[in-house]
């Protein structure tokens, strides 16, 4: 039995599907969501370093010097190893995709190489029993 759906609810897949990036149902997740994640740790990591200055300066003059002092080294450091895992996960996945690119390809070397062999004349140097 098909279930009618309201039109509130296709409006909303509609509009669900339209904020999506074109081509999302054809590639992985992945990749078209870490420059997401990527930026939205870049935002949080800043934020949360500008907030810890102001609370540590609203707290007492000298907390909010330190703060400025030590913050920003620590945002700095939150971005560059959320940049480290994002390459590292571009990579793996990279290398995903040409490890699986050689495989398919393989069946094809091999019966090539079975070809060329069979063609090849046999050679006495190479032959075990003398």
């Amino acid at each position: 039995m098909d279930v009618p759906r309201s039109p509130w609810r296709a409006a909303a897949a509609v509009s669900m599907v339209s904020a999506l990036p074109r081509g999302l149902g054809r590639t992985r997740l992945t990749p078209v969501l870490l420059p997401v994640v990527y930026r939205a740790v870049i935002v949080t990591a800043v934020l949360a370093g500008l907030a810890g200055i102001v609370l540590a300066a609203v707290t007492a003059w000298w907390l909010g010097l330190l703060a400025v002092l030590v913050a920003p080294p620590l945002v700095l450091g939150t971005i560059v190893l959320a940049r480290i895992g994002a390459e590292l996960t571009l990579a793996v996945l990279t290398v995903t995709d040409h490890v699986a690119e050689l495989a398919a390809g393989l069946p094809r070397l091999e019966s090539t190489m079975d070809d060329v062999a069979s063609d090849m004349p046999p050679l006495g140097f190479l032959r075990r029993n003398r």
